[in-house]
């Protein structure tokens, strides 16, 4: 018999908050941080993650929000 398996979601290395309002908003920079960066290689069996960066602008469509 195999051991139970957890169906929860893992918590996230890397999560922020973005204010999205007033849309459309000036583009988001997101960066993760050396120990963010440490944490996702651990998890995904990497030597190391040099960076981690990301700009995203939000966008009303219809009643939906898209990123």
């Amino acid at each position: 018999m195999s051991a139970p398996t957890s169906s929860a979601t893992p918590q996230s290395e890397l999560t922020r908050m973005v204010k999205a309002r007033p849309l459309p908003g000036d583009p988001v920079v997101i960066e993760a941080s050396a120990e963010e960066r440490a944490a996702l290689a651990a998890r995904f069996g990497l030597g190391a993650v040099q960076s981690l960066r990301a700009e995203v602008t939000l966008d009303q469509k219809a009643r939906a929000i898209r990123a």
